[in-house]
């Protein structure tokens, strides 16, 4: 993976983050991650290891392949997955509460 490849998974990974609603803290603290590595890796500051990609995945494992691979993703289908991602959210938030911010 080049350099150009971290940017682009970082940017996906930022569109996923985004899309939820999430801090940058938040989505931090539900994978498992530093809140600097996931700044880095957004910023295509750092190199996305398999230790990184299997936190991120292993909750957002419908976008596995298109993280790793990038491709068309359909927005029909990343909506229909925002909506479902209230399941696994700490501490009560939601994406509506975070509308509210």
């Amino acid at each position: 993976m080049n350099k150009n490849d971290n940017a682009t998974s970082g940017k996906r990974i930022r569109t996923i983050r985004d899309g939820i609603g999430l801090s940058r803290p938040e989505f931090a603290e539900i994978v498992g991650l530093p809140e600097r590595r996931i700044r880095m890796i957004e910023n295509g500051e750092r190199r996305t290891t398999e230790q990184d990609l299997t936190a991120i995945c292993g909750v957002f494992t419908w976008a596995t392949k298109w993280i790793i691979y990038g491709g068309p993703i359909e927005k029909e289908d990343f909506i229909l997955k925002v909506n479902d991602i209230n399941m696994i959210l700490p501490n009560g938030i939601t994406t509506n509460d975070r509308d509210q911010d």
